[in-house]
């Protein structure tokens, strides 16, 4: 790995638009570095300490490999462009570029087809209960929250700079309907994630509230 820390993603060029987390391989980097070869660098985005690769696709199509270094979440997540419109065949093209297979993934965002592992709905289900708001289950894997007025304002303060954190605050933005927001399974495994790497700063300001008023309505049903 590289002695010198790298923001990621960088700030320009072709790899500057990964950004979307949309599975996550159950090898550490470690792993992946022994049984496939891959190169990891160290590097930091806004909220931590990560280890991160290049790979390429059989496609030819860019993607990283990402580990924050205190995760609570073991694994190494598969990034891709926030712009893919196929996010399913990114997937696939990876796990052949490293010739790992469906059975390697722990978790896979929700627009991933055919590819999500049996075990993601309970692990996620549990995290949820045990360490973010206790809410009961979701109906169809999918929680509205319903948001206090100063929450919804600081949740929908323009969010800058790139990155995991910020692409997570933009698509929240966007699944806000009136005063509610829906909450999928892999917001729920990101924001367990941030919650703990980020003591301080944006992301508290803008999401802590909101879980704490979540927290009073899951306890009425």
């Amino acid at each position: 790995m590289s002695s010198e820390p790298q923001h990621f993603p960088p700030t320009s060029g072709p790899l500057s638009v990964l950004t979307r987390s949309v599975a996550m391989l159950r090898q550490d980097p470690e792993q992946l570095k022994k049984f496939a070869g891959v190169a990891f660098r160290t590097g930091h985005d806004d909220l931590d300490a990560l280890e991160w690769a290049q790979v390429v696709g059989l496609s030819g199509k860019r993607y990283a490999l990402v580990r924050h270094l205190h995760s609570p979440q073991s694994g190494t997540e598969i990034v891709t462009s926030a712009s893919s419109l196929d996010p399913s065949a990114d997937v696939s093209d990876v796990l052949k570029a490293l010739a790992l297979s469906e059975r390697d993934l722990v978790w896979t965002a929700s627009d991933v087809s055919n590819l999500t592992d049996k075990a993601n709905a309970a692990t996620v289900k549990r995290s949820a209960s045990r360490r973010l708001i206790h809410l009961r289950k979701p109906e169809d894997a999918e929680m509205r929250l319903q948001l206090r007025p100063t929450d919804l304002v600081r949740l929908c303060r323009r969010t800058r700079g790139q990155g995991s954190f910020q692409s997570l605050l933009r698509k929240l933005q966007k699944q806000i309907e009136g005063s509610e927001l829906q909450v999928y399974q892999e917001d729920v495994l990101l924001l367990l994630r941030f919650s703990t790497t980020c003591v301080d700063g944006g992301f508290q300001e803008k999401t802590h509230g909101a879980f704490r008023s979540t927290k009073k309505a899951a306890k009425k049903r």
